[in-house]
């Protein structure tokens, strides 16, 4: 009698989850067919329940380690996508121990339900749900399939107590996804080390035209960015010119920068062209004139520096961090005696380091061949070429050095 009155009181009166489950927010479902086939994301969020609704899932405590939590997790365990600072290999465990989670439910259960799950998480409809809100341009996370409807854009800021609309877009999911894809391919571009290309998001692009991104980012730049993701536009020349200034007092060029500067030449009418076959060192790109003239100073400046380089090793400072300012502004005014001071670099070079000495007179006098005479001056647009010119140079010899190791 009294364990069916305790039962009974449990039943009615107390309200605990069963063993190994937990009270736990949860903000969206992911909606499959029978099949295991993508649907959507449905929002569980709401003005009362920011966070999710509240509902008794699988649970189990965690603080440190992989450990999946059955059917309910984060985006992490569930869809492989990690944080933009979490580690790629540990997001990939979490993962696999999800996965793997969800096959042993299937087996030892028996359930079709979970065994349709399980095909999901192993299956190419995965991929669906990992690009579904637009978040690529966000994310740098390439959309794979949408579907086709009418889309809308509205950016705001926040003001005080009042939030302000910058931009709005109004078009269609099929346009969206082409000019997504045609972003990616626009920016696509070796990383500092000859590396395969690597996207990155919107903020990381926007952040590499100021020293301190709090206090100086204008509000509206990152809003120009995904607008030029969605709508495909053309980008301001007022971007290449922070991007210039900040490449002049920093003296180098970074992966950002050099991918921002690529994005803006391609997303331009006048200047597509000359982005074509530029992901790389380009030794014929399709420039003219003093377009051509630029991006060969640019490299020609990576080649001396490699000759100081290779003959007197490190200096506090280098030949870049001395002249990078004067060089791409006005060549005329500083190249003449560079290459005179590299006169007798490459004499010792002979004599201590005759392979080292061939290859660099070998590259010096192919960047030369390209630059019958120094640009007394270089516009802003000139000076862009001059940064990928530098940009490539330098990341053509730290890929050909590090082969070379191996």
């Amino acid at each position: 009698m009294i364990l069916t009155k305790l039962k009974e009181y449990a039943e009615e009166r107390m309200d605990l989850p069963p063993t190994m489950y937990g009270e736990n927010k949860i903000a969206w479902f992911i909606d499959l067919t029978t099949d295991g086939e993508f649907e959507g994301f449905i929002c569980r969020k709401s003005k009362e329940a920011k966070r999710g609704t509240a509902m008794t899932t699988p649970h189990i405590g965690r603080s440190s380690g992989v450990k999946p939590k059955l059917l309910a997790d984060t985006a992490e365990y569930v869809l492989g996508l990690g944080r933009e600072t979490s580690k790629p290999e540990r997001v990939k465990e979490c993962h696999e121990q999800f996965k793997a989670l969800i096959q042993q439910c299937a087996e030892e259960t028996g359930e079709t339900i979970i065994q349709t799950i399980a095909n999901f998480l192993n299956s190419a409809e995965l991929e669906k749900a990992k690009s579904e809100l637009l978040i690529s341009p966000i994310t740098a996370k390439q959309a794979s399939s949408l579907k086709a409807n009418q889309f809308y854009g509205l950016s705001l800021t926040a003001n005080n107590a009042r939030a302000v609309v910058r931009d709005w877009l109004e078009t269609t999911v099929p346009n969206v996804e082409a000019n997504l894809k045609a972003w990616f391919e626009r920016q696509r571009i070796v990383d500092g080390y000859g590396a395969e290309y690597r996207p990155l998001p919107v903020y990381t692009l926007a952040a590499s035209m100021y020293r301190d991104v709090a206090k100086e980012m204008q509000p509206n730049i990152p809003t120009v960015l995904i607008r030029n993701a969605l709508h495909g536009d053309r980008l301001p020349y007022d971007l290449l010119n922070k991007l210039v200034r900040r490449n002049r007092v920093e003296r180098d060029i970074t992966y950002p920068r050099a991918m921002l500067i690529k994005l803006i030449f391609s997303s331009d009418l006048k200047t597509k062209t000359m982005m074509t076959n530029m992901e790389q060192l380009n030794l014929n790109p399709n420039l003219e004139g003093s377009d051509r003239s630029a991006y060969y100073c640019g490299r020609l400046l990576a080649v001396l520096e490699a000759i100081q380089r290779k003959a007197i090793g490190s200096v506090n400072a280098s030949l870049t961090d001395r002249y990078y300012g004067a060089a791409s502004s006005t060549p005329a005014n500083v190249f003449g005696n560079l290459m005179k001071g590299s006169v007798n670099h490459l004499a010792k070079l002979r004599k201590q380091m005759p392979g080292t000495y061939n290859a660099l007179e070998r590259r010096l006098e192919e960047v030369t061949l390209n630059l019958p005479m120094f640009p007394k001056t270089l516009n802003p647009q000139q000076q862009g070429l001059f940064a990928l010119g530098y940009y490539h140079q330098r990341a053509s010899d730290r890929a050909a050095a590090k082969a070379a190791s191996k």
